[in-house]
């Protein structure tokens, strides 16, 4: 009978175990989360009591990541399911991200970049210098961003990529000759590679433009000028020669006095005004009767300008409203643009050997022992005295200087340098250059004769001369001679009035050639 009762009562017996474990609690534990470093991300949930399961999700803040667990957990797995079967302390690990920065320069012979092409903590702020090479010019940022700024601040917030872009540049030398004669605009600096650029020569008083030297256009004014290697441009000037003063007197009683006077273009007009006793309102109008000059009211001044074209110019003291009345004295002189036998002849039989390159105005031989031309030449006049040299290298002739003074009025110099053989100035006629004779000093001085790209060869003879022009009332002219034996001395190098020109073969004539060497 036992026997049959046992298996009902152990299936009893289960079925009471079961049913009573059915109403059990699991036990409470404490989970508690942390993240390193502090800034770098989250975890949720964050903590708190749990029973059984928790899953843990880490996320990382701005520019770090995720890189595993520590402390209760471990691994890398991200959410993470953490069985609750004790209390628990875990940690969230974070990083900052690395980006790349990559750092060109184009071209790769215009400079250099810094610092280094490398990896770099995301959100970290670089400074990035762009240091161009000799001859360039850094022009900007290319690539992740366009910008002009160096250095350059860059946020790294991804990966990055810049090229610093360099332009080729060109020294340009801008000078006037001769010195203190005029300016040019803009001048002299670098230049971009290929750039074209335009100049202004402006002349001072009383010079007078007359052409450039390695432009595009040598006798345009403005010009211009193409940058493709460095470049030396000289603008030349001529010097104008004072004419005669007029004087125009009179009572000013606010009555319009106006002084026409005829000018060329580039000519000089220098005005001299002066009132007693009260101010006179002087003014210049231009051949349109526009407004170019305005003294104002004035009891004494001078002035200058020079026209800018051909025309009838007015000096105008325009009419007033005062019941006074004034003196007045204007003076005002022309002055007169070169003849073109004062320009220089260019050179039909010489041929330089090369390209030159100018450099400053120099001395190119000082005083040479030098021949007699001779008293009987084939000159354009009999009266007429000279010296011959031969250059030992080939340069680019910018003028003659002689040491001489005027006994008297000689009347108009003229000076003239020919190529030459042995016996004499035979060849073609290379320069013409006229000197007014109230130029002419009358104490010992240097006096220089200023030519344009005369091209001399090496080991070619050269004459100049001198002489007194055609129809002139001429004087003593006479040049200081040098001895070895006596010193300088202030025997006559040439009489032109007399006719007849004495020679001292013992003495050399001080004289100058100044010009640009070739390179």
């Amino acid at each position: 009978m036992l026997k049959r009762k046992l298996p009902l009562l152990f299936l009893l017996l289960v079925i009471c175990l079961v049913l009573a474990f059915s109403g059990c609690t699991p036990p409470t534990h404490q989970l508690s989360t942390s993240v390193t470093p502090s800034d770098g991300g989250t975890v949720s949930p964050s903590g708190g009591p749990f029973q059984g399961k928790v899953t843990l999700v880490a996320t990382p803040a701005k520019n770090y990541e995720f890189i595993g667990w520590a402390g209760a957990a471990s691994g890398n797995t991200n959410p993470l399911t953490v069985a609750m079967n004790s209390d628990k302390q875990i940690v969230a690990q974070f990083s900052k991200k690395l980006v790349d920065l990559q750092l060109n320069q184009s071209p790769s012979n215009g400079g250099r970049v810094e610092p280094a092409s490398g990896k770099y903590e995301a959100g970290s702020q670089v400074r990035i210098t762009a240091i161009p090479a000799s001859g360039f010019r850094f022009d900007r940022w290319t690539g992740s961003t366009s910008v002009s700024a160096n250095p350059l601040s860059l946020m790294l917030d991804a990966n990055k990529s810049l090229t610093a872009s360099f332009v080729k540049i060109w020294n340009l030398s801008a000078n006037c000759y001769p010195d203190g004669s005029g300016s040019i605009k803009p001048g002299s600096g670098t230049y971009d590679d290929g750039s074209k650029t335009t100049l202004s020569a402006t002349a001072k008083f009383p010079y007078l433009f007359d052409h450039w030297d390695a432009t595009d256009n040598a006798n345009t004014n403005p010009t211009s000028i193409t940058l493709t290697t460095d470049k030396a441009v000289t603008a030349y000037f001529t010097l104008e020669t004072k004419g005669v003063q007029q004087i125009k007197t009179g009572i000013y009683s606010f009555q319009e006095v106006q002084i026409p006077v005829q000018l060329s273009a580039g000519q000089w007009l220098e005005v001299g005004i002066s009132s007693s006793p009260y101010n006179i309102p002087v003014r210049i109008l231009d051949p349109n009767a526009n407004l170019l000059i305005d003294f104002g009211w004035t009891t004494a001044g001078s002035y200058t300008f020079q026209a800018g074209s051909t025309g009838t110019y007015t000096i105008d003291i325009k009419a007033g409203n005062s019941i006074n009345s004034a003196d007045y004295k204007v003076t005002y002189t022309p002055y007169l643009l070169p003849s073109p036998n004062s320009t220089t002849t260019s050179p039909t039989s010489i041929t330089p050997t090369s390209i030159p390159t100018l450099i400053p105005d120099t001395t190119i031989q000082d005083s040479w022992t030098t021949s007699d031309v001779g008293d009987s030449t084939t000159w354009d006049t009999s009266q007429i005295r000279g010296q011959r040299w031969t250059p030992t290298s080939a340069y680019r002739m910018s003028g003659i200087e002689v040491f001489m003074r005027k006994v008297g009025q000689p009347g108009n110099v003229v000076l003239v340098v020919r190529a030459a053989d042995g016996s004499g100035p035979t060849g073609p006629e290379l320069a013409h250059i006229t000197l007014a004779a109230n130029d002419v000093p009358l104490a010992n001085s240097w006096v220089r004769f200023n030519f344009s790209g005369v091209d001399l060869e090496s080991g070619k003879t050269y004459c100049w001369g001198i002489y007194a022009e055609s129809g002139s009332s001429p004087g003593n002219l006479y040049a200081i001679r040098y001895a070895a034996n006596t010193g300088y001395s202030l025997g006559s190098m040439w009489n032109i009035s007399s006719g007849t020109l004495q020679s001292f073969p013992e003495y050399e004539d001080l004289f100058k050639v100044y010009g640009q060497s070739y390179k």
